[in-house]
């Protein structure tokens, strides 16, 4: 969280578990992640047989779900989704919370994680191959952490249980609504 671990980041940390990421208010809040989910699937679904920006879409997802759950409406709206001001919108939160060394909106929403993880996991001293999909670098016992999305221990985000929740409703409602392939890398 953003403050030194200290009374008060354990209240905070209290105040987060048992008040908004507790089984029940998971459960609760679901019908909000549902529909932001069902929301950008529309959208793919007007945007047609066209090459989509996942990441920017995914970021929309995260930023919209964020801003549902804390104060009750999108941060960009329909009419801005996938439009110049939207993106630069969009842009401009991330820069602010997700590129900060001062603070980690991560410890609070931890699906934010996912987002931008790509300059660490692009990094060859720490992967064999960092550009090819190998899932199997994840398995067995390794000699410390290489990707620990949800952070372990005290520092463990609070918020794991619904960001797995939001990956999984996501991820498994793009595929099975749409037929996905990579867009070869443009030349320059």
């Amino acid at each position: 969280m953003w403050a030194p671990y200290n009374d008060l980041w354990r209240s905070l940390r209290r105040f987060a578990v048992v008040e908004l990421f507790s089984s029940k208010s998971l459960q609760n809040s679901s019908i909000v992640r549902e529909q932001e989910i069902y929301n950008i699937l529309s959208h793919f679904m007007k945007i047609g047989n066209r090459e989509v920006d996942l990441k920017y879409w995914f970021t929309l997802l995260t930023f919209n779900m964020t801003t549902r759950l804390v104060a009750g409406d999108r941060c960009v709206g329909d009419k801005d989704v996938g439009m110049e001001l939207g993106k630069r919108f969009v842009e401009g939160l991330k820069e602010k919370f997700l590129r900060s060394s001062l603070s980690n909106l991560c410890d609070y929403v931890p699906i934010l994680r996912w987002i931008d993880y790509r300059g660490m996991h692009k990094d060859p001293k720490v992967w064999e191959e960092p550009d090819k999909f190998k899932p199997e670098s994840f398995e067995g016992e390794r000699e410390g952490f290489k990707f620990v999305p949800f952070g372990i221990e005290r520092k463990a985000c609070p918020s794991a249980n619904m960001g797995v929740w939001a990956i999984f409703l996501a991820l498994g409602s793009l595929v099975q609504c749409f037929e996905l392939e990579e867009v070869p890398e443009k030349k320059a």
